[in-house]
This record gives structure tokens, sequence and C-alpha cells, in this order.
């Protein structure tokens, strides 16, 4: 009687010994065997590959994550590899490679994946909620304007303050309600400003992504019908 025996580098025995869970484990396992690791069969160097991947983005380490990620992504259209233990392997690792992109500051770079992410998956929460705090962190110039109007009304309200306590309340006592009346309108109409600055942003952000997440389910249901 024969029987199919499937043999395993030692690399890949020694590596499957990590628990599943030990990232920083798997990240110095792989970057002390990098080069052995790049001799195994394809299938092991894969698995070994995908793991150690998954791992710089679970301790954060996001650069060497971005850069790995595409290396893995490469190589599973290479290889026409769509499913790597039940996980859509393209999808999800270009979905946290935008999560680290976006905690590096690099927001465009985000926006770009994500985008593209929601015309494959509308309906994907995560994608859409990651998306939403992209656009959120990309403060455009008007509100920065808008920011710097409303900080500098605080600070001629702080001067207001100022002159009141060490020159009008003392040398011009008929002046102090003006004063006192000019700097609570300043600092209150600074705060105004930036409570509806930041509402109304994060409302036209909200709105800018329902519009593409619509959109990209309208464009999907029409390629289904066809």
């Amino acid at each position: 009687m024969n029987f199919d025996v499937t043999y395993y580098s030692r690399i890949y025995r020694d590596f499957c010994a990590l628990g599943d869970e030990d990232y920083p484990s798997v990240v110095h396992y792989y970057e002390n065997h990098e080069n052995g690791i790049q001799q195994l069969e394809f299938s092991e160097y894969f698995e070994i590959l995908a793991a150690y991947t998954f791992s710089l983005y679970k301790i954060n380490e996001h650069s060497k994550h971005i850069l790995m990620s595409e290396v893995l992504v490469g190589e599973a259209i290479n290889h026409n590899i769509t499913h790597h233990k039940k996980e859509d392997i393209f999808y999800n690792t270009l979905l946290r490679k935008a999560v680290s992109c976006n905690h590096l500051l690099r927001h465009a770079d985000a926006e770009h994946i994500l985008r593209e992410l929601i015309k494959i998956k509308p309906n994907n929460t995560f994608a859409r909620r990651e998306l939403r705090k992209c656009l959120t962190q990309q403060t455009p110039d008007y509100l920065k304007k808008i920011r710097a109007a409303a900080v500098l009304l605080l600070f001629t309200s702080a001067a207001i303050i100022v002159v009141e306590l060490l020159f009008i309340r003392h040398l011009y006592p008929i002046l102090t309600p003006w004063f006192e009346y000019s700097r609570i309108t300043l600092f209150c109409l600074a705060v105004l400003i930036l409570i509806f600055s930041e509402v109304w942003f994060k409302r036209k952000v909200k709105q800018k992504t329902k519009a593409l997440i619509a959109s990209a389910a309208q464009k999907k249901a029409g390629y289904s019908e066809e």
C-alpha cells in the first residue's frame, strides 16, 4: 500500500511551532531566517510571508508592513492566489495597508486604496469607516484658515482681558463694561466658529463618503445585472 507523504522543511516546522498570536516572535523569526525562507517551496514560503506581513501590522510596524504588503499582493497575483486561510488575501492585505498608510499620515495613498476597495466591496463596513477617518484627517486649506481666524479671536479676547485688568479697571472704569462685553463676545464667537466649522466639515466628509459608496454600489449592481 502506498501513502502520499508530504515533507515539511525544518524552517517551516519551526515556524509552525510559534504561537498563532505571538506576533513579535513571528517577525523576529522571519527576519532571522529571511534568506532560508525565500528558498522554501512556494506554499511554505507564502504562508510564512503572509504571517509575517500580518504580524507587522499587528505590532504597528507600519513602514515595514506597507512594503511587505506590496510583496504579498505581488506574489498572490503572480501565482493566482485569491484566498489564503479562508481570507480574501488581495482585498484584506490592501485594506490593512491603507490602515498603515493612515497611521503614517500618508492619507492620499490611503484614500486611493480605500476608494478602489470600496468599488470592489461597497458594503465593507471597515473600509467605509477607515475612508471616513482618512478624509477627516485631511484638513483642507479653508478649514485651516477658519481655525486660524478663531485662534486669532481667542488671542484678541485674551489681550483685551490683559488691557482691562492692567489699565481700564484702574484708569477708565467707565469703559470696563464695554471691554467685558467685547472679550466675552470675541471668545464666544471664536468657540462657535470652531464648533460650527468642525461639525460642518465632518458632515461634508460623511456626505462625500456616502456618495462614493452609493456610486460604487450602483455600478456594481449594474455589472451584476449584465
